[in-house]
Parts: C-alpha cells; structure tokens; sequence
C-alpha cells in the first residue's frame, strides 16, 4: 500500500514537471519566433531612427540590407529603391511622433510613427530577426 501510494506522487511530480517543462518551451518558442516578442521602445527606436536616417541621407539599397528577410521578399531591393524615388521628404529631418503596437499578419510589432514637416506619414515597424531588431515594414502616405 505504501510502495503504490508512493508510486502514484512519484508519477504525479513527474507529471507535473514535464507539463512544466512543456509550458516553458512553447512559451520560449512563441518568443523566439516572434509571435509573442514586441521590441521596447528603448530598442526598437534606435532601429527605426537609423532606417530613416539612412533614408534621410539617400542610402536607400543600405536601408533594405537592414531589414528582415520577409521585408525583401515582399519587396525586392530595386522595387524598394523605385519606390522611394521622388519622395523629397524622406530626404528631410523626420520628426517622431509615437509608438503603438500593432497585429501585423498575426504577430504583435511596434510601430514607429515619423512625420515630415509638410504632413507626410512615415511608419517603420521592427521585430525580431536571428536574435536581433530589424525593420519589418515601412509605410509611406
């Protein structure tokens, strides 16, 4: 009676250490695979301010090396460079205006919302990549 009653709390910790363990490594996964994972302000800005200063100063082929993977295959590098062509304003100070998360294709990113000084909206939003931020999205009104 003794030996079942401790084979029973034997099997039930261990139960509960793999139900435990389970948690931790899905909860990691979500993590690493950027579902989850929202850069802080305090490290997505600098991302955000460096992509548009690389915009800014006309260096717009180094700007698309910098983002992610997903980012050049929605948009190829020389369609990226096209469609910057003739919006003067990216080549002025753009001035921060917010950040907000946002549902981008299921997974949560911070948006960094700039502004020219005409009114034109600039948004950057950065997620994670190989263990670092980069930009995972621009938009341009």
């Amino acid at each position: 009676m003794f030996r079942s009653a401790f084979i029973r709390a034997f099997a039930s910790a261990l139960m509960s250490l793999a139900c435990g363990t389970m948690l931790l490594v899905t909860t990691a996964g979500c993590s690493l695979n950027g579902e989850t994972e929202v850069v802080s302000e305090e490290e997505g800005r600098p991302v955000a301010d460096k992509f548009v200063e690389l915009l800014r100063s006309g260096k717009s082929a180094e700007a698309w090396e910098s983002t992610t993977a997903e980012f050049k295959s929605a948009e190829g590098r020389e369609s990226f460079i096209r469609s910057l062509k003739g919006k003067t304003f990216l080549t002025e100070s753009l001035t921060f205006d917010s950040v907000q998360t946002a549902d981008m294709n299921g997974k949560k990113r911070n948006e960094f919302r700039f502004h020219s000084k005409d009114g034109h909206k600039v948004t950057v939003i950065v997620g994670p990549e190989n263990d670092e931020w980069k930009v995972d999205w621009l938009k341009v009104e």
